[in-house]
């Protein structure tokens, strides 16, 4: 239950992190968010897929919270939620990763500003809970 719950809230932070600055020189910064509204999703397409991928933590993780907090739990419902969740994380790691090569490759890493960081770290740590849950799942 408690894995759940913090996989809600990695979900919660990654959708947050697409509104902070991911990029900053000191004097101008963007966030993930205003990279998709101003670039569009063709242009933007690694903060667009962050995004879609904190949407789907945030959607799959609501019912295993549900199904854990009831005494007839599904052990195979939660393991499905949390395929779907981990797919939709490990979505998110890709995405970021591939925008963090990007950066580095043309010399702009030193851009990447802690709203990338944030959605980066939750996105990771979702896929971990999202793992656990499932062994803890299957154990008990």
């Amino acid at each position: 239950m408690v894995n759940s719950i913090i996989l809600l809230i990695c979900g919660v932070i990654a959708l947050v992190g697409i509104f902070l600055p991911w990029a900053s020189d000191g004097v101008f910064s963007t966030s993930g968010w205003e990279t998709i509204s101003e670039w569009g999703i063709n242009e933007a397409i690694q903060p667009f897929l962050v995004f879609i991928s904190s949407i789907l933590v945030i959607i799959f993780s609501l019912p295993v919270i549900i199904v854990t907090a009831n005494p007839w739990r599904s052990h195979k419902l939660i393991v499905s939620l949390c395929i779907f969740t981990s797919i939709g994380a490990a979505l998110g790691i890709g995405s970021a990763s591939w925008l963090l090569s990007d950066a580095i490759n043309s010399g702009a890493v030193g851009l990447a500003s802690y709203g990338f960081y944030i959605s980066y770290a939750a996105t990771v740590l979702a896929l971990i809970l999202s793992i656990t849950t499932i062994i803890h799942s299957q154990r008990a």
